[in-house]
């Protein structure tokens, strides 16, 4: 603490410099956290108030600070937030005593932006449903997500069974491209733009992939080579995919083995007996 000296003079004491020394002020620390982690983020700028008056402005928060006050109180107020992190600017008041037993600490909080990004594909036995169809994540597709603002690729990610979750992510413009794709499913050529808000909710994006299909055209013809009509069934497996009666048919598949079953034959032919055929993730069609 402070303390006094009484000093005398008098008409015979000669001039003299008198030298005072003031008492060290005490220490405060102040530290910005992540409340996900706890962990130490730096890029904070905060003021320092007493009195609703600014007594030390953007102060750049790297590590803990160490600084000093006069005893009294005050509120620590963020006027930045580091990157990939939401802006608090609600005030944080704080005492400062002139004891060497306590410890003047400071501690802010910031909520990190998170990303959750979720990969789909189709899928007849999935739980997601999207515009009438049904899908589930689907594992083994490559990205790159690219920040538009200076075209530098920030994260790359392979995709699983689960949401592929980002955390601090900085706020901005961005570009999700696919650059791998399982086999059986249609590619996305085209960046998908996608903005990162600096908010306490999740970013989200969901990417869908629906599975490959092929136009085949299905022709009956007797053996002169003319059409001739009678109903069919398309079986992939058990179940039907569709019937037709046409002599010529034309249907969009997805690749896999299928069946086609004449239900009837035309008049005065034999019935043509049911054969199989299987259409390759490339389109290629081999008749079993």
């Amino acid at each position: 603490g402070n303390s006094t000296h009484e000093i005398t003079l008098s008409s015979t004491t000669p001039n003299k410099t008198i030298y005072t020394t003031n008492a060290a002020l005490p220490t405060v620390s102040i530290v910005k956290v992540s409340s996900l982690t706890n962990e130490i983020i730096s890029g904070a700028v905060v003021d320092i108030l007493q009195d609703d008056k600014v007594v030390w402005d953007d102060m750049v928060l790297t590590d803990e600070m160490v600084f000093t006050l006069e005893p009294g109180e005050y509120s620590a107020v963020e006027v930045k937030a580091p990157a990939g992190y939401v802006l608090d600017s609600t005030p944080v008041n704080f005492t400062v005593v002139d004891d060497a037993t306590v410890e003047n600490k400071v501690v802010l909080k910031n909520d990190p932006v998170i990303v959750e990004i979720n990969k789909f594909g189709e899928d007849e036995n999935g739980t997601f449903d999207y515009n009438d169809k049904k899908y589930s994540f689907l594992p083994d597709c490559e990205f790159v997500m690219t920040n538009k603002a200076d075209s530098t690729i920030s994260y790359t990610w392979t995709t699983g069974d689960s949401t592929q979750e980002f955390i601090a992510v900085p706020v901005g413009e961005y570009e999700i491209k696919e650059v791998k794709t399982p086999e059986l499913y249609q590619g996305i050529s085209e960046p998908i733009s996608f903005t990162v808000e600096e908010t306490n909710k999740v970013n989200f994006c969901n990417i869908y992939n629906d599975i490959k299909v092929f136009s085949v055209v299905i022709d009956k013809v007797n053996p002169q080579g003319k059409y001739i009509f009678t109903d069919f069934e398309l079986l992939k497996g058990s179940a039907v995919v569709d019937t037709f009666n046409a002599g010529s048919y034309r249907i969009d598949l997805q690749p896999g083995e299928y069946t086609i079953k004449e239900l009837a034959a035309p008049k005065g032919y034999a019935k043509a007996p049911a054969f199989t055929f299987t259409i390759d993730t490339n389109g290629v069609i081999t008749e079993n």
